[in-house]
């Protein structure tokens, strides 16, 4: 016997009743989750191509590849849910010493099919030797993994890449996410159309670019490229050559041991410790460095709309050529002038004890400031 709805309830309990259980219904999801585990050694290779869903390595002290693919399905029936399952193709593979994961949903599926698989999540939970080489790429979510030791390669269309420490080379490209890892021995190249980069300790040569995002790099051992279209660029410490440049935004280096290139169209530029030959130009904002050892070749600070402050460590020697347009040159430091009669306030060029190489400061709208550090 079929049970029958009270009429009698108050209207207003009844709506109630309805309210709550719509959001109850458009919760419900569907699960389908596969499972998959290959024998393996150190030094093997893990491939995931997806056309959707996160990637998540873990690693550890192992002789297989555990594969987990968790998949669901909400707003729909669990009949529709099937199908699209069903529709949603993964297979696994081993190829010698290459674990193999592909997943990618059927073209011609229905209107129907296609509407509630817009529903559907998926994410790849893998475990490998902690000495292994992967190679992911998903068309839409984040990528991630735990320490590794192996090569590295990522690519996402739309989600983050998040790596611990790589002992290894680390290549990694999103079109919508940030990117951070924590430190790599192999060389390094990260680039993002949309997101922030934010790195560790890097031992190789690294390139790091971004269309619109800021740059964050902790200890750079090795040559250095760091460039946005639209956000600030940091740097901790580099030891080598580094080239720093961003459309929009700060540079700020701590510390500079090699020659340094740093170039921003709308920002400020300061350097706390170089130590080796600095070009710096923006086209608005200040300049700040800070020299603590001789460079072997010229130094040029530019800045076409703010001022420019130098702190010399005493002992140091430079050919000062000094100009302001708009502002006024001031220096606690004596300065031996090359040409004579009457001294200008908005220029100054002389000898820095005794000279060395070029130290040439330019303003159009600020003053220029030469200290002791």
């Amino acid at each position: 016997m079929k049970p029958k709805l009270d009429w009698n309830l108050p209207l207003g309990l009844l709506a109630s009743l309805a309210f709550y259980a719509l959001p109850a219904l458009a919760a419900a999801e569907t699960e389908s989750n596969l499972e998959k585990t290959f024998p393996s050694k150190p030094d093997g290779q893990l491939v995931v191509e997806a056309d959707r869903g996160s990637i998540s390595i873990t690693t550890g002290d192992r002789a297989d590849v555990s594969i987990l693919v968790k998949r669901s399905l909400s707003r729909t029936s669990e009949e529709t849910a099937a199908e699209v399952f069903a529709a949603h193709e993964v297979s696994f593979a081993q190829e010698g010493d290459r674990v193999i994961v592909r997943g990618k949903l059927k073209n011609n599926l229905t209107r129907t099919l296609n509407r509630a698989a817009q529903n559907l999540n998926v994410r790849y939970e893998i475990a490998v030797p902690r000495q292994f080489n992967l190679d992911l790429r998903t068309a839409a979510g984040s990528i991630s993994s735990s320490d590794i030791q192996g090569r590295v390669k990522a690519r996402t269309s739309g989600g983050s890449l998040k790596f611990a420490a790589i002992r290894g080379p680390f290549d990694g490209e999103t079109a919508a996410g940030s990117i951070r890892l924590g430190s790599a021995s192999g060389a390094v190249l990260a680039k993002t159309s949309g997101g922030s980069i934010d790195m560790g300790t890097l031992d190789s040569e690294t390139t790091a670019e971004t269309s619109a995002g800021s740059i964050s790099v902790d200890l750079a051992k090795a040559k250095l490229v760091a460039k946005t279209s639209g956000g600030s660029v940091r740097v901790g410490q580099v030891d080598a050559p580094a080239e720093l440049r961003t459309s929009a935004g700060s540079i700020t280096v701590k510390s500079a041991r090699g020659p340094l290139v740093a170039r921003t169209a709308g920002g400020s530029i300061t350097i706390d410790d170089a130590q080796a030959t600095v070009l710096a130009e923006t086209s608005a904002g200040s300049v700040s460095a800070a020299f603590s050892a001789q460079p072997d070749g010229d130094c040029k600070l530019t800045t076409s709309g703010g001022s420019i402050t130098v702190r010399l460590d005493p002992e140091l020697g430079f050919e000062l050529d000094a100009r302001t347009s708009g502002g006024r040159v001031s220096t606690d430091i004596p300065v031996t002038a090359t040409v004579s009669g009457e001294v200008k306030t908005d220029g100054l060029k002389g000898k820095l004890n005794g000279g060395g190489g070029a130290l040439v400061l330019r303003t159009s709208a600020g003053n220029i400031s030469i200290k002791k550090r």
